[in-house]
């Protein structure tokens, strides 16, 4: 099997973690598993722990669909495992795993070139691929649904916190920013951030800062990112870290109050996940999967009501840190990157017996 490595050169986000935790946790459990990687990588010492190929000339969409091919065909078509949403349309032999569908559900939360972009290739490769993978249930049901895809075609692979976020958190971190509320998400329409920002400032915490941290990418996004800036440029409580590394994000993690993540649409949710393995209560979405992700160790609240979202941010405030400490341990608990990576060859093993 071929993994398509092509995720080392981008910067981490969500698919990033998923497809960087599964990869190393296959390199043990499939050794003979190789990974394969246009020439401009960035996560190096990930590119060498893993044996990376590099291959081509070529970067991004236009390496994954033209010198990757053609490649694999040297090769005499062996499967390819792309494990961030898009692969080679012309190479059937091949199992994606598919993280959520917002731009099908929802494109007006994306620029109009992204929209199209992601529903061109998402839903090419879903067509010709041997198997699909989904990171949660929620996601198997949307595929079923806006793909048209048979359930039985889709295998669930969970993911888990990034081995890097519980190392770091065995450390305490300086607390940087005082007494504060922590959100952590790409600045982008279906995080909500919007609400977030009105609960927070119904509530009137003169004394609680909100700490908003994440990256902007305006085109995918378009103009919201900007949007929250402007709303928020004259209120010294409300501050934005931009990209973060996971050493600073640990450390807002551990010394947060609270973390609230009121997100419309997830394929699974990492932060609040990692936001229970550095101790921190949760207050998140009714919405998509995190009812998976988080179980009953969270305080859920409707996030598009800005009433309940600022009475269930106000209850968690006023709850010790220690109330649901053990529902959060045992909650990330349930999930691995072992428990991934063999519900992938799982999935593998189904495609080579048919």
């Amino acid at each position: 099997m071929f993994v398509n490595a092509r995720f080392l050169t981008k910067r981490i986000t969500g698919l990033e973690r998923y497809a960087i935790g599964v990869s190393l946790r296959l390199k043990t459990l499939s050794p003979e598993s190789e990974f394969i990687a246009p020439h401009d990588i960035i996560h190096k010492e990930h590119a060498r722990t893993l044996g990376v190929k590099t291959v081509g000339y070529s970067t991004g969409h236009v390496w994954e669909q033209t010198e990757l091919p053609v490649y694999l065909t040297t090769k005499k078509t062996p499967l390819l495992l792309g494990l961030t949403n898009t692969g080679p349309l012309t190479y059937t032999n091949q199992v994606v795993v598919i993280h959520d569908l917002a731009f099908l559900r929802e494109p007006g939360w994306f620029s109009k070139k992204a929209a199209l972009s992601f529903k061109y290739l998402v839903s090419g490769v879903a067509k010709i691929a041997r198997r699909i993978i989904t990171n949660s249930e929620f996601t198997k049901k949307e595929v079923v649904e806006l793909l048209g895809v048979a359930p039985e075609k889709i295998s669930v692979a969970y993911p888990a916190v990034p081995e890097n976020i519980l190392r770091l958190a065995a450390v305490p971190h300086e607390n940087k920013y005082g007494d504060y509320i922590l959100t952590l998400s790409s600045l982008d329409p279906r995080k909500n951030l919007k609400s977030l920002i009105k609960a927070y400032r119904q509530l009137e915490l003169r004394d609680v800062k909100l700490v908003v941290s994440g990256g902007e990418n305006q085109d995918v996004f378009g103009k919201h990112a900007f949007d929250l800036r402007a709303i928020t440029k004259e209120d010294a409580n409300i501050q934005f870290t931009g990209y973060l590394s996971d050493d600073q994000i640990v450390g807002l993690y551990q010394n947060a109050r609270l973390f609230v993540y009121p997100s419309l649409y997830e394929g699974f949710g990492f932060p609040p996940l990692e936001a229970m393995a550095c101790g921190c209560p949760v207050v998140a979405s009714e919405s998509s999967s995190l009812h998976e992700a988080l179980g009953s160790a969270a305080l859920y609240s409707d996030t598009r009501d800005i009433n309940s979202l600022a009475d269930t941010i106000s209850k968690a405030l006023n709850e010790p840190k220690t109330v649901r400490a053990g529902a959060r341990a045992e909650q990330v608990k349930k999930f691995s990157w072992e428990k991934t990576a063999t519900a992938i060859l799982d999935a593998v093993k189904m495609i080579e017996k048919s």
